[in-house]
């Protein structure tokens, strides 16, 4: 049987459920650094237009999200998605929830001139690698330089 949910596209007065999805992304990503910024940061966050985030409710609670960002082309009038966190709750897990999540998210895509969408994964994270494949995911063979700055 289907969970029943729900998914929104958060806006600048959300505050609260931006801070709860990333006390989720704290505990599903073990992060060490606990430390959420404070309010006017986050809702100049929420304010930009090219950072998206959308959250996963299950009876009023976070369980889910996904922050993004827009990144405008500069030959071409359409824009690519940068996927850059993607969670559901570890209990609820394929269940179907973070397909819901992905395909709310191409939907967007669709209806706002956005012609791909892109997230990185870890090699060794299989159950990723699994999981964005099978909401129609193509991997591509290509290494991520990070400079640390």
């Amino acid at each position: 049987m289907k969970i029943k949910h729900l998914i929104i596209k958060l806006e600048p007065h959300d505050l609260t459920l931006f801070r709860n999805l990333l006390i989720l992304f704290n505990e599903i990503f073990e992060s060490d650094n606990e430390t959420i910024p404070g309010d006017l940061y986050l809702k100049s966050l929420l304010s930009n237009p090219n950072f998206l985030v959308f959250v996963l409710m299950i009876e009023g609670i976070v369980v889910g999200g996904v922050t993004a960002y827009v990144l405008p082309k500069y030959y071409s009038e359409a824009s690519e998605l940068y996927l850059y966190d993607v969670a559901i709750h570890t209990d609820l897990q394929r269940q179907g929830l973070g397909r819901d999540l992905i395909e709310t998210v191409k939907q967007y895509c669709f209806s706002h001139k956005i012609s791909e969408a892109f997230v990185d994964a870890h090699a060794e994270d299989t159950h990723a690698f699994e999981f964005y494949q099978s909401t129609g995911g193509r991997a591509d063979n290509v290494f991520h330089f990070t400079y640390k700055i």
